[in-house]
């Protein structure tokens, strides 16, 4: 076994142990992951809807109509709305969470059929426990809506935090993310002090409610930065699932680094490697820089990356607009302790540049407790909900973790073959991204004459500098610079924005020069450089004259 795999499997095995060791939790989680790892695997693919229940603050108009809103758009009562009057702002006391969310939330689920549920002896429930003990449950998700608050305070003093999170960074406080805690909203008793370990990671599906004595309920929310952002989101969720999610995926990977942030590295090229095989085409960043201002992040329908607390790069420009049903996610310790911001947090940011769906942490959460990409992204591709998708890649609960989106959301609910024939069907121009994926993964089965072959046919259904893009690529890479000369050409005759259009150029300028046409490629970069004069994505040009270190000029 090479020496940095061996690294990587002896960290990840110590960091369970750990978290194991750290955490005390009632019976029956302990020792459940061996227990399911071994169990039958799977539950029924049926309709979640029956098990979801849906969370406002009746404080907050907006609240409610987003809530009833996504009742039209998803065919779902307004009988799962459960509507709590809760504080008005982002955080909330944990005294506020248990005496105005989570005991009103337990007892509406009890009266309205949801759960069965037995009192316990007050005499062995303790400080924040619930009294409740849950025997049966129909809840498997709960999202919360705009206006539910996101996180809960820590319920130590001021000063005693401060104290704390300087000797040790606070493994143990007990403030969390409002969508974590409810996690932990039917499972009983358990210390809310740091984390419960999930016993679900990296299982292929969730566990059927109440099997094994569990309750464990995934929670997220359609939040955001405001009302109409969110409304955005439920659509952009809903237009995928129909006809697929399209574009370019972008990855962001420090340089390699053999230090304690290295496994953040291997969740992130594993996750681009994943969507890959799905025939997306994945830009991967892997030096020390980020993506900068001015890289031409076009088309974006997947954005991951790391580490740096302050919004730079393409996500700075306030024209900048991710692709219809859209996942980004920046990892960074806080990155959404406020989802209200547009210029100050990660997660806000994404979100208002169109994102459907983010992840984030209301506190430093420490890496191997946030989202584990590569699992993330496998259960994506293998078509599972956003929720479900997950919680199986997380490692704890009660903790920090935020999940923002549309819980049912599946953007792999369709195989590419139908999201061809719906797009064909609906002549929507989203189809030549589809075309394309499916000439990518012709081309990873080895078959490239039948890939340029479809390309071909598929032209003379509608021409497309995508499709043309594309095979000016796979004659290149094959060494046929003429033959991509001839599609370059083409695809940047088809394309009227300077970001993509410029981002052609390269390649085409560097095949023409590499069939001797150096004056034609001078011609052809000056007439460039006055049809976009003054566009900052023009810097992108240096790298048809020297190859590129790094993915951010």
């Amino acid at each position: 076994m090479p020496r940095s795999c061996a690294r990587i499997l002896h960290y990840r095995i110590v960091r369970f142990a750990r978290l194991l060791a750290r955490r005390r939790v009632s019976c029956p989680l302990l020792g459940l992951g061996i227990l399911l790892a071994l169990a039958p695997q799977g539950t029924a693919r049926a309709d979640q809807r029956e098990h979801l229940v849906l969370l406002v603050n009746s404080a907050v108009p907006e609240s409610v109509a987003l809530a009833k809103r996504y009742c039209e758009l998803r065919g779902i009562s307004e009988a799962q709305i459960c509507s709590l009057a809760l504080p008005v702002g982002e955080s909330l006391s944990r005294r506020e969470y248990e005496e105005q969310l989570r005991d009103p939330l337990l007892a509406w689920l009890r009266d309205n059929g949801w759960t069965e549920q037995v009192k316990r002896n007050p005499r062995q429930v303790a400080a924040h426990e619930s009294e409740w003990t849950t025997v049966k449950s129909n809840v498997r998700m709960i999202c919360s809506f705009y206006g539910v608050p996101l996180r809960i305070e820590d319920s130590k003093l001021w000063v005693a935090q401060k104290i704390q999170n300087w000797i040790d960074h606070a493994p143990q406080r007990d403030e969390a993310a409002v969508d974590s805690e409810l996690v932990m909203l039917l499972q009983g008793a358990y210390d809310i002090r740091g984390r419960v370990p999930n016993p679900f990671l990296g299982q292929l599906r969730w566990g059927v409610t109440g099997e094994q004595g569990l309750f464990f309920v995934m929670a997220a929310r359609l939040d955001g930065p405001d009302p109409d952002r969110v409304l955005r989101m439920m659509q952009g969720a809903w237009d995928a699932e129909q006809y697929g999610l399209h574009g370019r995926a972008y990855f962001d990977v420090r340089a390699p680094h053999d230090d304690d942030y290295l496994i953040g590295d291997f969740w992130l090229g594993e996750a681009a490697a994943r969507l890959s095989r799905e025939g997306f085409e994945c830009i991967v960043e892997r030096t020390d820089q980020l993506f900068g201002l001015d890289f031409p992040m076009d088309s974006a329908a997947v954005y991951f990356g790391w580490y740096t607390d302050k919004v730079t790069g393409p996500f700075q420009r306030e024209e900048f607009a991710f692709q219809p049903g859209a996942l980004a996610y920046h990892n960074h310790s806080g990155n959404a302790k406020t989802l209200r911001a547009t210029t100050n947090g990660w997660a806000a940011t994404l979100l208002a540049r169109g994102a459907a769906a983010t992840w984030g942490s209301v506190s430093e959460p420490f890496l191997s407790t946030t989202p584990q990409l590569h699992i993330l992204m496998d259960r994506l591709c293998r078509g599972e909900t956003l929720a479900e998708s997950t919680y199986l890649a997380l490692s704890s609960f009660s903790w920090q973790n935020t999940v923002i989106g549309d819980p049912l959301y599946r953007p792999f609910a369709l195989s590419l073959d139908q999201q061809i024939e719906n797009l064909e069907a609906a002549n929507r121009p989203e189809v030549e991204w589809a075309w394309v994926r499916k000439v990518n993964m012709l081309v990873q089965e080895g078959r490239l004459n039948l890939a340029l072959a479809y390309a071909r046919d598929r032209l003379r259904v509608r021409d497309s500098y995508l499709l043309r893009e594309r095979m000016a690529d796979l004659y290149s890479i094959n060494g046929l610079p003429s033959e991509a000369v001839i599609h370059y050409e083409k695809a940047l005759a088809l394309v009227d924005r300077a970001d993509t259009g410029l981002r052609i150029a390269v390649n085409y300028l560097n095949a023409l020069r590499a069939v001797g046409q150096g004056d034609r490629a001078q011609t052809v970069e000056a007439e460039l450089r006055e049809r976009w004069a003054g566009s900052p994505y023009l810097k992108v040009l240096e790298y048809a004259h020297t190859p590129p270190k790094s993915a951010a000029p």
